[in-house]
């Protein structure tokens, strides 16, 4: 079954706020979408409604649709809920992943790091994404799955315009893999361990990237 007309366009504009084409601070031009896609209103005020409940834009009264802006607290607060959620995931997901998920993930991490890709080119490439979300899903909870999303997507759009070091990436990268390998050994404590671990060090990492790219967050 095809997508809807909505999920095209949400899949159309969310790209471009995620990987900063629009900044936070811009104006959606609504009228433009709709003549780049060449759909009517409807299915494009239904994505936006989507992107508004996401928080990655605003619907104001009177100026129009604003890609949201980004603060210190905002990062703060989204770091702090991962921080929180991340380990009761893991552990609830401890039993029920699966093992040749697992090495296909870990082949890939070891794949990215051979070749230092750091870049993230489109949403669907998204391997820090797409990892945390396999936990999430494996947790068997819709409403931590939900909250998980909202909260790797601004994960996802801070990272996007990041100039976050090529090392801490390739760190990350082997933070996942020590995630794995304890996930394969079935050492639950050792798996906490290591989710913790990574929780912190990504803490750290996007504080780095906010003091330094704060033109962005509106600074």
């Amino acid at each position: 079954m095809g997508k809807s007309r909505k999920e095209i366009a949400y899949d159309y504009i969310k790209p471009k706020i995620v990987f900063c084409e629009l900044k936070p601070g811009d104006i959606l031009d609504e009228k433009k979408i709709i003549e780049e896609l060449g759909f009517s209103r409807t299915p494009i005020r239904e994505a936006i409604s989507e992107l508004a409940e996401e928080k990655l834009v605003t619907i104001m009264p009177r100026r129009g649709i604003v890609v949201t802006q980004i603060s210190l607290k905002d990062v703060e607060d989204m770091l702090n809920a991962r921080a929180l959620l991340e380990p009761y995931i893991f552990q609830n997901a401890f039993l029920n992943v699966e093992k040749d998920v697992l090495l296909r993930m870990k082949n890939q991490l070891n794949d990215m790091i051979a070749h230092k890709k750091v870049k993230m080119d489109s949403l669907e490439e998204d391997f820090d994404y797409s990892f945390h979300m396999y936990f999430a899903e494996k947790a068997n909870n819709q409403y931590l799955y939900r909250m998980m999303h909202l909260l790797m997507t601004h994960s996802q759009r801070i990272r996007s315009f990041s100039t976050m070091h090529q090392e801490r990436y390739i760190d990350s990268y082997k933070e996942h893999i020590e995630i794995i390998d304890m996930m394969l050994l079935g050492d639950e404590d050792k798996v906490m361990e290591a989710v913790k671990k990574h929780i912190s060090n990504t803490v750290e990492g996007y504080k780095q990237i906010y003091s330094i790219q704060g033109s962005f967050f509106g600074i």
